[in-house]
Order: structure tokens, then sequence, then C-alpha cells
């Protein structure tokens, strides 16, 4: 079990340490490797203080203004195909989690991937950027402006397939409901809306808070000297921890977990993609007993950060969620 005292213990506190810290400290850079792909790209470049932006899809890289164009084209490609998609007379057509996904960036003004989120000039990420920290708050009104702007559009779409015929527009009040999450969403809960947009699940996962009750002080303490923490219910394994820290240009993460939940299969992809990015990763795995009345008949997660997220942080943190809810879907079969 790997030796976790560098990466966590009872006095790291990164919100209260200047070298995490932008309040405390302006010249704060945590992480000072770039992120690097297998083919020498960087897909999650950091484009803070760069007068040229590299994405992985830009042919052009001298030229920034042509990224821009190409993500406004992909989104007004993508409301397209939906809106020719609902505006039918056929009531029954219905887009799937991944579609409906598309249309909720569009209408955002969202890239449409997480390596364009964290790449492109435009993006609420890049906006919101502290050296290589996410400021959660400036992130939350980014996307609470965005979500009002797409409202108009929605509600727009909404009344154009009434007119077309069309009666089930079911669908698009789903929308409607994703994006008055978003839009009143606050400091404390924006990082889970920005990593759902990126995440195919139903939409009633947006409005859904996760109980979680710790099985002993040291989940508590993990969660406390933590610079992220994801907290997950699901259908075969009842709760699961996971906390995350970065520091000393290294990712630590922590797991908590009960006996049942396949580790090796859970450490086999974290090793792939550390290896995919050139990240380091150390993970420590913790066996805790879960009550069988905590299992739970859906799949969701909570999140507990800082005010600022390291931006290597929310790669990981986006692997992991993608990754357990596919391990408890696929569990068994």
């Amino acid at each position: 079990m790997t030796n976790f005292n560098s990466g966590f213990n009872n006095n790291f506190n990164p919100a209260l340490n200047p070298k995490f810290n932008p309040k405390l400290n302006p010249n704060i850079n945590t992480v000072n490797k770039q992120l690097q792909g297998p083919n020498n790209n960087n897909p999650y470049i950091n484009a803070v203080n760069q007068s040229v932006i590299k994405p992985v899809v830009n042919n052009n890289e001298q030229n920034p203004k042509n990224v821009l164009k190409q993500i406004s084209e992909e989104q007004a490609s993508i409301a397209e195909t939906v809106n020719e998609t609902l505006v039918q007379t056929n009531a029954s057509a219905k887009m799937n989690s991944d579609a409906l996904l598309k249309y909720l960036k569009s209408v955002m003004k969202m890239p449409e991937n997480i390596n364009k989120l964290l790449s492109s000039l435009d993006s609420p990420i890049i906006k919101a950027l502290v050296e290589k920290n996410i400021d959660v708050k400036i992130l939350a009104e980014i996307l609470n402006k965005n979500a009002s702007d797409a409202v108009e559009k929605v509600l727009k779409a909404i009344s154009e397939s009434l007119k077309a015929g069309v009666k089930d527009v079911n669908q698009l009040k789903d929308i409607l409901g994703i994006l008055n999450t978003i839009q009143n969403s606050t400091s404390t809960n924006v990082i889970k809306e920005l990593l759902l947009l990126y995440i195919p699940v139903n939409p009633p996962i947006y409005d859904k808070n996760v109980e979680f009750k710790s099985q002993n002080s040291e989940e508590d303490d993990a969660i406390k000297n933590s610079d992220f923490s994801l907290i997950f219910e699901t259908v075969n394994f009842s709760n699961i921890l996971c906390c995350i820290n970065s520091y000393d240009n290294s990712i630590y993460v922590r797991i908590f977990v009960d006996k049942i939940f396949p580790l090796e299969k859970f450490k086999k992809i974290i090793d792939t993609f550390k290896k995919e990015m050139n990240l380091r990763i150390e993970t420590e795995e913790n066996i805790v007993k879960r009550p069988e009345e905590d299992k739970k008949t859906a799949r969701n997660f909570s999140v507990v950060s800082s005010g600022f997220v390291p931006c290597d942080v929310l790669i990981t943190a986006h692997l992991i969620v993608k990754t357990i809810f596919k391990i408890d879907e696929t569990f068994g079969s």
C-alpha cells in the first residue's frame, strides 16, 4: 500500500496553504509539468498567460480565432441536427443521453468534449483559471450566465416543436430543468454541474443530493484534508468515497470502498490513464464495511471542494466519475 504521508496528513489543508491558495499567493503554481498525451499532444494544456492556444483538434495552431470559429460551427451544427430531430410529426422520436448532452452544451455555448473545455480560448474553464487552479466562484458566475441565455433558446425550440405538431416535448422540459439547476448553482456545487455536462447520465441526477455517513474518522479526515472529494451512490457497492489531492507535481487518490468493489479493475484504468496523460498518480485503497440498507437503486455523486480546484484534479475526477459509474453499471455482467 502506498505511503500517503506526503500527500495527505492532518496538517495539510490546501485552502490555508499559500502554496496552494491563489488568494494567499498570486504566484501559485502547483503543477509545473505539462500534461502530454501519447503523441506528445497536450489535450489539457493550460492557456493562462499564453498568447497562442494549441487545442488537439486545431489544424492551424497559429490562429486561435480558427479554434473559436470551429467550436461555434460545431455547436450550430449540433443544435440544428437536434432541432431537426425534435421538430417533426413523429412524437415518439427520442434523443439518447449523448444527444441530449450535445444539445445542452450547444445551447450553453460549451465545447463538445472535455479536451476542448480545457484548451479553447473561449471556454468557461479558461476564463475561471488562476494559474492552474479553477476559481469555482468565477466558474459559477459564467455557467449561471450561459444557462440563463440558453433557457430562451430551449423555450423557442419547445414552441417550434409544438407548432410542428410534436406532442411530447418532455425531453426539452428536462433540459429546461437542468438549465434551471445550473442557472442557480453556487460555488459549492458548480463543479458537479460541470462534470455532468461531460458524462452521459440521466437528467434526474442533476437535482439530487447524495447522503453520506462516514464509517470512521479516517474518512472524515480524508475529506477535510483533500483538495477534492467525490462521494458516490452506487447500485452494487453502496457509498464510495474518493479523495484527491494535488501535491508536489503528483496526484494522490484515496478510495474508500466495500470489499465487493473490483479495485483491481479500477486501478488498471487509472494506470492506463496516467500513462497516456503522462501524469504521476498514486492510489491508496481503503476497505470499509457499508451497511446493506445503504445500497441505492440509482447512481449519483456529490462533490466536496475548496474554492480553487487544480486542473489536474478536475481531469482525474472526470475519469474517476466515468469509471465508477461504468464499473457499477457493468458489474456482474
